[in-house]
């Protein structure tokens, strides 16, 4: 297998918008139009975007931000196991991006599910597979509906899009992973995985963000934007596996991850 995702090796199948461009009420959204309330502080930033462009969306995911709904965010310093460390955004540059062996070994695991794309519908199905993911955390979100407000992409802030994985189960298949992502004129981002337990072993965490790389392959994306880890080692490790993935500084630059140690980041007071 190369180091490129092969789409030839899956069965995939991508759904239509319902809505053309002309009708799609992003499209008639101006960059100065865009609905803001901003509330700054030093170290944490929020603000409400009741409708975000694409083009508004990348420059947003350019500058750190990432959202739960209308509820946009950006952490520079956060608490994590009692003590004060930073933030990294984090983001895959696509013609970077190169499959690891074991990445390779998953995608070959995986050779005989059934991937669909399409915007953003949320079912029954995915808020039984949501309850069955959610047993794997001592402090599970409440909700699936917490990531985005609404039950679709028709009137989310953003344009988002769902990665369903699908066993196929006689004349039946059967919803075993799916993932979330906001789709902007450059890039995409990663919103949200939920997967069934029962199929741990294939890897389905990993699986689905390969998934949405592909995605971007195919769409002639420049990034896919995995969301944020720490400085420090933490839970949130796995997405600095991935090779052509930035971290960001929050004063306007991005360094590949392998320079982390060389680039000058301003600490927190009570940062070690």
């Amino acid at each position: 297998m190369a180091d490129s995702i092969d789409p030839k090796l899956f069965q995939i199948k991508h759904l239509q918008l319902n809505r053309s461009s002309d009708q799609n009420p992003l499209a008639t959204w101006h960059d100065e139009k865009a609905k803001l309330e901003w509330k700054l502080q030093e170290f944490n930033q929020s603000m409400t975007c009741l409708r975000v462009t694409p083009k508004v969306l990348d420059q947003l995911l350019a500058d750190g931000w990432r959202h739960f709904g209308s509820h946009f965010f950006r952490d520079i310093f956060n608490m994590y196991k009692g003590e004060v460390t930073r933030v990294l955004p984090l983001r895959i540059v696509i013609d970077q991006f190169k499959l690891a062996k074991d990445q390779k070994r998953i995608l070959k695991k995986n050779q005989d599910l059934l991937i669909e794309y399409g915007p953003l519908n949320l079912t029954q199905a995915h808020v039984d597979l949501f309850e069955k993911h959610a047993v794997r955390f001592e402090n599970p979100p409440t909700s699936l509906y917490t990531y985005f407000e609404n039950t679709n992409s028709e009137i989310s802030p953003s344009l988002i899009w769902s990665c369903c994985v699908f066993l196929k189960n006689g004349d039946q298949k059967d919803l075993i992973a799916a993932s979330y992502f906001d789709l902007g004129d450059e890039a995409l981002s990663s919103i949200f995985a939920i997967f069934d337990p029962a199929h741990d072993d294939r890897g389905l965490g990993t699986f689905t963000l390969l998934m949405e790389i592909l995605f971007a392959q195919q769409h002639q994306k420049k990034y896919v934007y995995t969301g944020y880890s720490y400085r420090v080692s933490s839970h949130y490790d796995y997405k600095k596996r991935y090779k052509g993935t930035e971290f960001y500084d929050y004063i306007g630059h991005w360094y590949p991850l392998e320079q982390f140690d060389q680039v000058p980041l301003k600490k927190h007071r009570r940062e070690r």
